[in-house]
């Protein structure tokens, strides 16, 4: 795959002066065809695109059931006053759109009064599906970027068979559609969607049942390692709650949780385990769920039955060798 990947960019490194000169005449560039962009997009921006700063937003990784296309957008943009205008001021909780504003207002400052001004390329992977889990404050804030800032550029992907529908929705940006069926695997996605674990139903493992492995599991050892001990504490104890479970979904209630975090002094009050629970799906190593006739949250892992054994030991080091 390497190899088919290294020869694929070769032949199209070709073509990123001219992609990069219709940026700069205000084009911004939309990408579509068979096969994964995320190799393709990540070559561009390092190898194409050294004249500006480069925000890569990974619109794939937004999911109805982890981080919203909003939530994503928000922090990759806050992430551009950090690094890149840090002399401004923007208040930590200011809203996508007052964000996006502000950023706007400054790129325009900047090309009025800058010999050189900075160039910022947004690069999105799937932006359907980024606008998909988004919503229209994705699409307003996008709109509000692209439109007032004269040295702000775009480039995105589409993958999605559905993106089609979005004709009337992309044609706010002035895109400039460019072919490129890449033909590579959509691995990267397909975890991203389903959380690390395949649907037990593709035959092809993941699920809960007994025997099955978490597709994607490798790596999950070094997320393990950068979360703090009390989020390790609460993950082996949803372990422990997951393999013992009576729920027809094969899921951990939140007030059962509760009950056993406040027991173990992990998170003493609803308060601080939901701020628990909402780094670990941020982290994508526990999914939220609604109970289907109660409506109350329930939690489980996107991991093999095996794996959750190891979790539930407090192994962490060897999860990803079952």
């Amino acid at each position: 795959m390497a190899d088919k990947e290294s020869i694929l960019l070769e032949g199209l490194r070709d073509s990123y002066p001219k992609w990069r000169s219709l940026l700069h005449s205000r084009f911004n560039l939309l990408f579509y065809g068979y096969g994964s962009k995320i190799p393709l997009l990540s070559d561009f921006a390092d190898e194409g695109l050294s004249d500006g700063y480069v925000v890569r937003i990974e619109g794939y990784m937004a999911s109805p059931r982890g981080m919203s296309g909003a939530s994503i957008l928000h922090r990759c943009l806050l992430g551009v006053f950090d690094f890149i205008f840090r002399h401004a001021l923007v208040a930590n909780d200011a809203t996508l759109l007052e964000v996006a504003r502000k950023l706007a207002q400054l790129s325009q400052y900047h090309s009025r009064t800058s010999r050189s001004p900075t160039r910022i390329y947004l690069v999105i992977d799937n932006i359907e599906r980024l606008v998909e889990c988004g919503g229209d404050e994705v699409l307003e804030c996008l709109a509000a970027i692209v439109a007032a800032s004269p040295t702000i550029h775009l480039v995105a992907s589409v993958d999605h068979h559905r993106s089609a529908l979005m004709g009337n929705i992309l044609e706010t940006f002035a895109f400039l559609n460019i072919p490129v069926h890449t033909r590579l695997d959509y691995t990267r996605e397909v975890m991203a969607f389903n959380g690390r674990a395949l649907p037990a139903w593709t035959g092809l493992g993941g699920g809960r049942g007994e025997g099955c492995t978490a597709y994607g599991g490798a790596g999950l050892a070094v997320v393990l390692k950068s979360l703090t001990p009390n989020h390790l504490n609460l993950l082996k104890h949803l372990a422990l709650l997951l393999l013992d479970t009576s729920e027809p979904d094969g899921t951990v209630p939140f007030d059962t949780l509760l009950k056993v975090t406040k027991r173990k002094a992990i998170a003493s009050n609803h308060v601080k385990l939901k701020s628990l629970l909402t780094e670990l799906i941020d982290h994508r190593v526990v999914i939220q769920r609604r109970a289907p006739t109660t409506g109350a949250q329930t939690y489980h892992m996107p991991y093999g039955k095996k794996q959750i054994e190891v979790i539930s030991q407090g192994d962490f080091d060897s999860v990803d060798k079952v």
